[in-house]
């Protein structure tokens, strides 16, 4: 039996009609093709590869479940989000990020990957608030599978108000009557936006028509999904 070829390490980049974003490819330089699993951050500002300027230390967690599928014969692309470390530079106006505007950008690196010969299936791997960006991605780029890794289970907007409601003087976070499970009842805008923005980042706390619910958004799907 051959021995595997070596994973290098390279950069990827990804053209938007706001700027370049940019990852971590980790693949084989030859061979027989290989699955591929896009690894996608959760919200707030935290890079490819797990870390936080929010908080103290480096953990690279990502960057070592990378290293770790790599082992185990598993290409990866982790990725920067819009507007965060380096990707920053592509996050246009604030204030009309979206879900929809990330899960559109994981579902472009989906395809992207998809057209190299070196890799044979796609899968999604999002964290967090990436689960929910992941389960959206995956359905559109109609990806291999699905991983969530610290999914939530409830609406995102659900989620903010919990996480962010205690932080906040003045009048409640707005709820919308009616809402779907797969609508997002938070606006950013006004007093919520300048005074959170900066605890959640620009990935996270934004209005979305569909997908705050990554339960819904996985069914949807027709490939494996692993939580």
């Amino acid at each position: 039996m051959n021995p595997p070829e070596p994973y290098v390490a390279q950069p990827a980049t990804l053209a938007t009609a706001t700027g370049t974003l940019h990852g971590t490819l980790l693949a084989p330089q030859g061979g027989p093709a290989v699955p591929v699993v896009l690894i996608h951050p959760g919200s707030g500002p935290t890079d490819r590869d797990g870390n936080s300027p929010l908080l103290a230390g480096k953990n690279n967690s990502l960057r070592l479940l990378a290293e770790g599928l790599a082992a185990r014969g598993i290409a990866t692309l982790r990725i920067d989000k819009r507007g965060i470390a380096e990707s920053a530079a592509a996050l246009g106006t604030e204030a009309d990020l979206r879900l929809e505007t990330l899960a559109a950008d994981a579902a472009a690196w989906l395809e992207l990957l998809r057209r190299d010969p070196r890799f044979d299936r796609v899968i999604v791997l999002g964290h967090s608030e990436g689960a929910l960006i992941g389960a959206l991605a995956a359905a559109d780029a109609q990806a291999e599978g699905y991983i969530s890794v610290a999914g939530p289970a409830r609406r995102g907007s659900d989620i903010l108000r919990r996480q962010l409601g205690p932080r906040l003087s003045g009048p409640s976070l707005p709820r919308t009557s009616g809402s779907s499970p797969r609508s997002s009842a938070v606006s950013a805008s006004g007093p919520f936006r300048s005074r959170c923005s900066h605890c959640i980042g620009p990935a996270s706390g934004r209005t979305s028509s569909r997908g705050s619910d990554s339960s819904r958004s996985a069914q949807s799907g027709d490939w494996p999904c692993r939580s």
